[in-house]
This record gives C-alpha cells, sequence and structure tokens, in this order.
C-alpha cells in the first residue's frame, strides 16, 4: 500500500469513514480554496512515503508554495488535519486466511523522530489503554481489508495505519 493516494478510495470500499479530502496533483491545488474548505493546518498526504515520509502539514501559504515545489508532480490527497493517535496493524492475505495482529501504536503529536512533524515515536499498543471493544473493532476492519485486497489479486502482508479519534472513532 505505498500508493496513499488510493486509501481513501479503499476505505471507502470496505465501509469505512474517511477524513475529507480532495485527492491530485499537488500542482494543480492552491492554497487559499484548500484552506477556506478544510481550514488550517493542511495536512498533504503525499501517495509515496511511509512511515510519516510522505506527509507534510502547512499553516502559511508560504509553507505551501515551498512543498509545493519540493513535490511538483506529485499525487496526493489534500485533507483536513486530524487530531488523534495512529494505531498500525500487520495484516497478511494468503489465498486461504487473513491473519490479523497489533505490532505498535503510535501517538500523533509524540516527539517527531526528525525535523518532519510527521513522523513518530512509537509506543505499545497496550500502553494507551485502548478497550477489547476498539482492538476488536480494529481487527475486523482488519479482515475486511484483507479481504478486499485479497478479492482483487493481492497476497502478501501490509501495515495500515488507523486513526483513532478522541472519542475512539475510528
Amino acid at each position: 500500500m505505498r500508493d496513499k493516494s488510493k486509501i481513501d478510495e479503499i476505505s471507502r470500499a470496505i465501509g469505512l469513514p474517511t477524513i475529507p479530502g480532495i485527492p491530485g496533483i499537488i500542482d494543480d491545488f492552491e492554497f487559499e480554496p484548500l484552506a477556506s474548505e478544510f481550514g488550517l493546518p493542511l495536512f498533504l498526504h503525499f501517495a509515496e512515503g511511509a512511515g510519516g515520509t510522505g506527509n507534510r502539514i502547512v499553516y502559511t501559504r508560504e509553507e505551501f508554495e515551498k512543498v509545493k515545489l519540493e513535490q511538483k508532480g506529485k499525487r496526493l490527497n489534500a485533507k483536513k488535519y486530524f487530531v488523534g493517535k495512529t494505531c498500525t496493524i500487520d495484516i497478511c492475505v494468503t489465498p486461504t486466511s487473513i491473519i490479523c495482529g497489533t505490532l505498535e501504536e503510535e501517538l500523533i503529536g509524540a516527539e517527531p523522530l526528525n525535523s518532519n512533524p510527521t513522523e513518530y515515536v512509537a509506543s505499545s499498543w497496550f500502553e494507551n489503554n485502548y478497550s477489547y471493544e476498539m482492538r476488536k473493532k480494529i481487527s475486523d476492519i482488519g479482515v475486511a481489508l484483507g479481504e478486499y485486497v485479497r478479492s482483487r489479486g493481492f497476497l502478501g502482508c501490509f501495515h495500515p495505519d488507523f486513526l483513532i479519534g478522541d472519542k475512539d472513532e475510528i
């Protein structure tokens, strides 16, 4: 799932809500219409990259224009910024089963790994006291996601991130 520009399409296909956003090429976007629609900061979720490396958070037109130059020609989803936590799970898709399990949990807003504020330090899934219901809900979504990608010919392992809001909404 290195192409993050398709994640909203896949999420909707399995019945998950998505964060409001617009897919496209960075060159085709302007700061003011995006800021007007989504508010600030803007979350620029580029198609390539993992572990936060494809993400940019921008607060000003100047920051936006700088990212636009650096990422010229690249695909992204321009989105409303989301405050909460991300939970990463591993999903292994085989011809006969979907194996789904939680490996780590990352906190949005935790100490960044470097100058990119969207690369997070991971901590234990259980340190944040997710309820059994939340863990089961995420696992059930993981299985649905595995079934969806298998129906499209995918076999292998991947690690999706789930955004969890303050009120435990996914």
